[in-house]
């Protein structure tokens, strides 16, 4: 694969050629392998860890991890993350990395749920899961020492899609809305037809070649579809969602997706920020310890604070 066309930050040179294999009977073996890393979480000198069991809708139990700063307040604001992998895969480790280093910034607690995933799960069973998970830690709230009216949700890439579609679930179901939403390169339009994707065929991490593979895993076209839960762009009405931040990648099959989303945000009348990263690829979290990530950190922390320093 020949990327040289695209002008990458240096930061992520080491990705230029990296994407995840999108062969639906491989994928069972490496969910199998990659989901081992959500019990080797361990605390460590900053960051305590502990293991969340979360009732799902259909009466499964979900897993979570919960990491909660050492030297944090008793009770906390929390950021619910929904970790990103083309609603097929696990989290990947700079997932646990990217939860544990926000939620050291921030001084948050931060959830990172393993939702279940497709091929076997398809839609609507990861936004079910998402939330379930978010109605339990409202219902759980002080048991947690949790804020309940202190919930941010995030989530990068697929992660994204079900982070707003939370949102729009929160809003439908009449049930308290998050404070706010952060959306990193987020999967918002089932379609596939903006300029981008048509762009950016042979990206490095993603590209629209691969997201055809897994939105066709993990939607059944067979079944009755709520198009606003999969696609949220399609969605009748974005009004009274939560205050977004929305992030993305310029070398991405989804840029144009999220921009679109974010402006569509706006018109309804939502608070919107939008960030443009420059030179990077879909999936940059992935050089977590770079000084190019670290800086989009604290970016994030920055948009998160301003609402619970509102007095």
């Amino acid at each position: 694969m020949n990327h040289i066309k695209y002008n990458f930050h240096p930061d992520l040179k080491n990705y230029e050629n990296q994407n995840m294999p999108v062969i639906p009977f491989v994928i069972p073996f490496l969910q199998k392998l990659m989901g081992i890393l959500y019990r080797r979480e361990k605390s460590d000198i900053d960051v305590a860890v502990s293991q969340l069991t979360i009732p799902a809708k259909d009466g499964c139990n979900l897993r979570a991890l919960m990491y909660t700063p050492i030297n944090a307040n008793k009770t906390t604001p929390c950021l619910l993350f929904f970790h990103g992998g083309g609603f097929v895969y696990n989290a990947a480790p700079h997932h646990f990395s990217l939860a544990r280093n926000m939620s050291k910034a921030l001084g948050w607690k931060t959830i990172l749920l393993d939702y279940r995933l497709a091929p076997k799960y398809k839609y609507p069973t990861a936004p079910e899961d998402c939330f379930s998970t978010y109605h339990w830690i409202l219902h759980n709230a002080d048991s947690l020492n949790i804020n309940p009216t202190q919930i941010a949700v995030c989530g990068d890439s697929a992660g994204g899609n079900l982070a707003t579609v939370l949102c729009l679930m929160a809003r439908d179901r009449g049930i308290q809305m998050p404070m706010a939403q952060m959306l990193l390169y987020p999967v918002i339009d089932r379609r596939m037809e903006t300029h981008s994707y048509q762009k950016y065929t042979n990206t490095p991490m993603c590209n629209s070649k691969d997201m055809k593979k897994y939105f066709d895993m993990y939607v059944n076209n067979n079944s009755p579809l709520d198009i606003k839960y999969l696609s949220p762009i399609e969605s009748d009405s974005l009004i009274g969602l939560p205050p977004a931040y929305v992030e993305t990648a310029e070398y991405d099959c989804l840029h144009d997706e999220g921009i679109s989303y974010a402006k569509a945000m706006q018109n309804a009348g939502i608070y919107v920020e939008i960030h443009e990263t420059q030179n990077t690829m879909h999936g940059y979290d992935i050089a977590i310890n770079s000084n190019l990530v670290k800086d989009l950190i604290n970016q994030r922390v920055a948009f998160l604070q301003k609402f619970t320093n509102i007095k």
